[in-house]
């Protein structure tokens, strides 16, 4: 009890109830104390129920429970079904029981009645009889425990199985010897299904299966003939055979009887075509190589039926405690085996030619490998290594197909065994014992779908850059008229000048008009909702009131120092009662995505080249509120007066196109001239001409899809701590290009855009290239 709790307590299952009748075994089981109801004595006849099996803990068996509806007023095949799925069986206890109710059922289909309409007479009366008679199922005990109450010796597993022209059935019998040598009998499950309604199988059977021994058994003394042709819910509680299989199966087995199984010979096999449609594309099944997507795995699982079939007579039974471990050659054996059957199935040709001692085919992959068979079978590469000290193996590895799944598991294998090592590393390994064809490349391809190896080293998502929004590329009535915001700090002030003053904590409000990229900076003395109103009405009051204004959402600022992103988020609630009052005014308040700074670019370069200058001007001086303002003011007339568009060829035109032209007529930091202040509006239009080619992220790349399996980045944490989330929706832009999406990690749900996530290559990678 304590392993099976700390297992699944390590896969984060936490047992929340134990239900025992020995109370000594629930002592130091986590949550289960003497006052918890799955630690106390139970009544006589109090039962539980779980996974749908009915357990009587005071006589330790299992019970039947049904929930039948014996109010319907008419039967019918609708009724039938539903009574039917009523009674839950899973290990087919009740067998003998439902499968009469199963023909019952398919006689209606035979009959061709529909689903509302009364059952015939013929299926009628033996089913109100079987209805009944159902109650006295719940009268059935059902022992748990399949040993004799002494310590067991061995298990054996007995199987019985039977056919009838309406139903077929197998039933399993657990067979304990005990240390007297008694032998204790139980049924363990059973399955019945009725008799399909299309020809017999015999032949089939017998083609698929030429080598097996039949045992014959007599119907009175099999069970599953039970099973086959019903038996009623009386006949079933007085049924020993049923519960305790044959009486000859509780002794010696020299007593048990002797009769195989005559062959029956059918030569024509009866041909069945159904039509078959198929919703969905799959990949050809490669068998049991589908079924495991670790090697290891398969080669202990073929180990185990190699051995037991080299090491075991057919008529010998043995017992679990019996079988040893697996060694390492069994292993290589193992391994060797499945080597065998992946060049018998992409080899055909080359081997039989080898085998009967031929030339390859001359359009053979392997001409230049000069392949062998050895004394086991394997086609291995001849080469050239003859000389060499190095071991057989190495000299002569096995030859195998890029495009198998067992190479694709021996590849997986070699990246886990050098630790998630690189195509090279990986691919050193694999040649100490096998040649794969193409390898290089396969090994790529996979390594690069290795989920461990993306978390750390997978690129970040980027699409083709965006269209240019209407704000930056349409003609304004005047500057700032479309602008954005940012804020940049924090930064040290003081009170007045002299010594001894305090210093307070400052910020730099930026307002960028998103047309003209011209720069407004205001010095705000703190980072309230006051301060910031402020400063907005200075910045309307001298630049007019616009009618948008473009921000950070208050997530995220790139531009912004840890301290200001931290205070930011503090301030996040206070968001609304800052945009009511641009609203007042007709503004249109817009934030971009979360966590996307690059969104808002135009005022994160306008932060970056406002730091550029300060940095250099005021070092570490500590100023007063009223010098840095002056110093800011200067900045800003600084970056106004940088050009924005190249100067036209023309020789004459000496005039170059600084933001500054659009606010008081020319640069700023220059003397006005005669000449330069006029700036014709067309000159605007090349400005914007200059904005239509991409500098970067030039390529349309795969969207992203609603089910995909992401990490999110985190730049304060390590790769191996991001965090999983799936893709649950999708923001495509006017394009059509996906850039922002909605996703679901473990504890919330909400926006991000893509380059803060990473990709996981949790779809299966094309194992063949078929031809």
């Amino acid at each position: 009890m304590k392993s099976l709790t700390n297992l699944l307590k390590s896969g984060g299952f936490e047992l929340g109830k134990w239900m025992s009748n020995h109370l000594e075994l629930l002592v130091g089981i986590g949550n289960c104390e003497a006052s918890s109801p799955s630690a106390r004595k139970f009544e006589p006849n109090e039962w539980v129920r779980t996974l749908g099996v009915v357990w009587t803990p005071s006589d330790d068996s299992f019970r039947v429970k049904l929930n039948l509806d014996l109010n319907h007023t008419t039967a019918s095949k609708r009724s039938l079904l539903s009574e039917l799925a009523r009674i839950f069986d899973p290990l087919g206890w009740l067998a003998p029981v439902l499968v009469y109710v199963k023909i019952l059922f398919q006689d209606t289909w035979i009959s061709g009645a529909t689903w509302d309409e009364p059952l015939p007479a013929e299926t009628l009366s033996p089913w109100l009889h079987l209805r009944s008679t159902l109650p006295r199922l719940e009268e059935l005990v059902i022992p748990r425990w399949l040993g004799p109450t002494t310590h067991p010796r061995r298990y054996q597993l007995h199987g019985f199985s039977d056919a009838s022209e309406r139903a077929y059935a197998a039933a399993v019998y657990v067979r304990v010897c005990s240390e007297d040598d008694s032998y204790t009998v139980s049924l363990l499950c059973s399955k019945t299904k009725v008799a399909p309604v299309k020809s017999n199988r015999v032949a089939e059977i017998q083609t698929l299966l030429p080598n097996t021994t039949w045992q014959h058994v007599k119907s009175a003394e099999n069970p599953a003939d039970l099973a086959t042709r019903g038996i009623t819910p009386e006949q079933i509680l007085q049924a020993d055979l049923w519960w305790q299989g044959p009486s000859w199966l509780k002794g010696p087995q020299s007593e048990w009887p002797q009769r195989k199984l005559a062959s029956v010979d059918i030569t024509d096999l009866d041909t069945h075509i159904e039509p078959v449609v198929h919703a969905t594309c799959i990949a050809e099944d490669n068998g049991i190589l589908s079924r495991f997507s670790f090697l290891k795995r398969l080669l202990r699982v073929t180990a185990w039926f190699l051995s037991c079939r080299n090491g075991i007579p057919a008529d010998h039974h043995v017992a679990l405690e019996d079988l040893q471990l697996l060694s390492a050659s069994e292993i290589a054996a193992a391994r060797e085996r499945w080597i065998i059957v992946t060049q018998r199935v992409a080899f055909p040709d080359e081997i039989a030619a080898l085998q009967n001692k031929k030339l390859l085919p001359s359009r053979s992959a392997l001409t230049r490998l000069n392949p062998f068979l050895d004394d086991g079978g394997v086609l291995r590469l001849g080469g050239r290594f003859q000389c060499t000290v190095l071991s057989y193996q190495e000299r002569h590895p096995a030859i195998l197909p890029g495009s198998s799944r067992f190479t694709d598991l021996l590849i997986r294998r070699a990246h886990d065994i050098t630790l998630h090592g690189g195509a090279q590393l990986t691919m050193s390994h694999l040649l100490r014992y096998c040649w794969i064809l193409g390898g290089r490349n396969k090994v790529r391809s996979l390594v690069r779908w290795c989920v461990e190896c993306t978390r750390h080293r997978a690129p970040i998502p980027q699409q083709q850059m965006g269209q240019l929004p209407t704000a930056r590329v349409n003609k304004l009535s005047r500057p700032f008229e479309k602008a954005g915001l940012d804020y940049a700090g924090p930064f040290l002030l003081r009170a007045s000048s002299g010594r001894g003053r305090t210093t307070f904590k400052g910020y730099i409000a930026l307002f960028v008009c998103l047309a003209t990229r011209a720069i407004h900076l205001e010095v705000v003395g703190s980072y309230t909702t006051a301060s910031f109103l402020s400063a907005f009405k200075r910045f309307t009051a001298r630049r007019g009131i616009h009618s948008e204004l473009h921000s950070d959402n208050g997530t995220n600022f790139r531009g912004a120092d840890q301290e200001l992103r931290h205070m930011f988020l503090a301030a996040s609630a206070t968001s609304r009662e800052i945009a009511s009052v641009p609203a007042n005014d007709g503004v249109q308040w817009h934030f971009i995505r979360p966590s996307a700074p690059h969104f808002g670019g135009r005022w994160e370069a306008g932060v970056k080249s406002m730091k550029y200058h300060l940095r250099r001007v005021i070092g570490e001086t500590i100023m007063t509120y009223e010098e840095f303002a002056t110093v800011a003011t200067q900045i800003e007339a600084c970056l106004n007066s940088r050009l924005i568009a190249p100067l036209s060829s023309v020789p004459s035109d000496l005039v170059a196109l600084t933001p500054g032209h659009f606010l008081v007529g020319g640069a700023p930091t220059t003397p006005p001239e005669l000449s330069t202040l006029h700036v014709p509006l067309e000159r605007l239009g090349q400005y914007l001409h200059h904005l239509q080619q991409r500098n970067k992220w030039l390529k349309e790349t795969k969207n992203i899809v609603v089910g995909d399996l992401v990490l999110l980045r985190d730049d304060l944490r390590p790769p191996a701590k991001w965090p999983l989330a799936r893709v649950t929706e999708t923001h495509p832009g006017p394009d059509g290009l996906t850039r922002v999406v909605t996703i679901k990690t473990a504890t919330s749900s909400f926006q991000r855009p893509i380059v803060k996530l990473i990709l996981l290559p949790v779809r299966e990678p094309p194992l063949y290239n078929k031809t």
